[in-house]
């Protein structure tokens, strides 16, 4: 019924002609996306007004961005930038905004050449549309330059001593440049890369557990362009991980006021992991990390969270201020590694968790009526990797090799995320502070994860 609804609207868009066996590949999310209605059951010229107007956002969210796809070249890494920047109704998947603008694009190139001049086309929708078919055609046509090209500077440059070098560098791929293409990362990283000197420097602040995603994508930015060059052998994961699928990550997404989008899944962080350690062809890189920085709160719990909120204020508190301000996110790192290599079944790998707690990082520690829900978690998490990647070895604990104290004057000790941010932080600036042995592991307070599979089947 969703598909036959919107069909019915979108053909009422003058300038398109769509095919008869044209059809959206999943059209009860788009519906909800683009129309905003839990019935099918409205008028097509309704369909069409809703459809139009989300479809003109998304378009020009396509066309910022044009200069991103030119770089990369990559529709994957492209439309996933758009769906972190689109801000719609509806969290849809990659996939299916891919499949919304491939449809369109192909119903304007059925069009006449020579229309009824009588009719006029939707210029609002038409008009964008156009222009990002030129964009994409004009991709096609050309080879990939020997030089890749650079990123459009934002309109205030702050660091101008070395916006004339490539940005961003040569070495990122796809995934990395469309997470610092985005307009908040180029704006505030444009120009930064590994050959900044000290004077130069303005080293961002730790995340910490109430940080907004976009800050945590700013260090995770800020962190791999000062550090990573073309013979780093570790990867930097630039998404802050928050959810096991995508089915979490909507349902979060209207009461975290739309911020869901600006963090990853664990398949996410799994794919971009593959195509940095497991394609036995590409033997450049040994190490890949993320940061993950998951919530362990239910609805009800934000919702009581709020109601505390306003009653302590005395004016009213949204949910989404309650979960930004007293839904403590969780910093865990995820650190992926070759292990071994079989000739008959590739490599296998090892998987480091590092979960700041007890006895290393005491107020950092969850707290106990959380703590069995980031067990299960992390027993999910272990679970999706293992389905993808053979582990020889998972661990978890840890703590960094040299760990800084806050400032006194501060008032309070570290948090998760800040811990977390420090581990990655000393083996992006040094890979030999990652731990790889046994005497290394029991050093730096790691021990095995075995058992974590049974923990999780005592949960459910």
């Amino acid at each position: 019924m969703m598909q036959k609804a919107l069909l019915s609207g979108i053909r009422l868009i003058e300038g398109l002609k769509f095919a008869d066996n044209d059809k959206f590949r999943s059209p009860t999310e788009v519906f909800k996306a683009f129309i905003s209605h839990t019935s099918s059951d409205i008028p097509a010229e309704l369909i069409l007004i809703r459809f139009s107007a989300l479809l003109i956002t998304l378009l020009g969210k396509c066309n910022d961005y044009s200069d991103v796809y030119k770089r990369v070249r990559d529709k994957r890494a492209y439309f996933a930038l758009v769906q972190s920047s689109w801000n719609s109704q509806h969290l849809l998947r990659v996939d299916d905004i891919e499949d919304v603008v491939l449809l369109v694009t192909k119903a304007r190139s059925r069009y006449p050449r020579n229309p009824d001049p009588n009719i006029k086309p939707h210029e609002s929708v038409i008009k964008p549309l156009d222009e990002l078919i030129k964009s994409m055609d004009k991709v096609y046509e050309t080879r990939v330059p020997r030089r890749p090209n650079n990123l459009n500077p934002p309109k205030i440059i702050h660091f101008p001593k070395s916006h004339k070098r490539m940005w961003p560098p040569r070495h990122f791929k796809p995934l990395d440049i469309a997470v610092l293409g985005e307009q908040t990362v180029r704006e505030n990283m444009y120009g930064i890369d590994h050959r900044f000197t000290a004077e130069e420097e303005i080293k961002p602040e730790y995340p910490n557990d109430q940080s907004d995603p976009i800050a945590i994508r700013l260090y995770l930015s800020w962190l791999a362009l000062t550090t990573q060059t073309a013979t780093s052998r570790v990867s930097l994961f630039l998404v802050p991980v928050a959810f096991i699928n995508h089915t979490q990550r909507q349902d979060w997404y209207q009461t975290t006021d739309f911020k869901s989008r600006y963090y990853a899944t664990i398949d996410e962080f799994m794919a971009y992991a593959w195509n940095e350690i497991g394609n036995s062809e590409d033997d450049s890189k040994d190490h890949v990390l993320a940061l993950a920085t998951p919530w362990f709160f239910n609805f009800k719990e934000v919702e009581s969270l709020a109601e505390y909120l306003t009653a302590k204020l005395n004016k009213p508190v949204s949910i989404s201020t309650a979960w930004k301000q007293l839904c403590f996110r969780a910093g865990i790192v995820l650190c992926l590694s070759k292990s071994t290599w079989h000739r008959a079944r590739g490599w296998s790998y090892r998987l480091l968790i590092f979960r700041p707690g007890l006895p290393t990082y005491p107020q950092a520690a969850e707290p106990t009526w959380r703590r069995n829900k980031q067990s299960v978690w992390i027993a999910e998490t272990i679970s999706q990797i293992q389905a993808l990647f053979t582990l020889t070895d998972t661990l978890s604990g840890g703590c960094a090799k040299r760990h800084e104290l806050p400032c006194p004057s501060r008032g309070v000790a570290a948090d998760s995320v800040e811990a977390s941010a420090e581990f990655i932080t000393e083996i992006m600036e040094d890979v030999n502070c990652l731990p790889i042995s046994e005497g290394e592991f029991a050093d730096r307070c790691f021990a095995s994860h075995a058992g974590i599979a049974q923990q999780l089947a005592l949960t459910r």
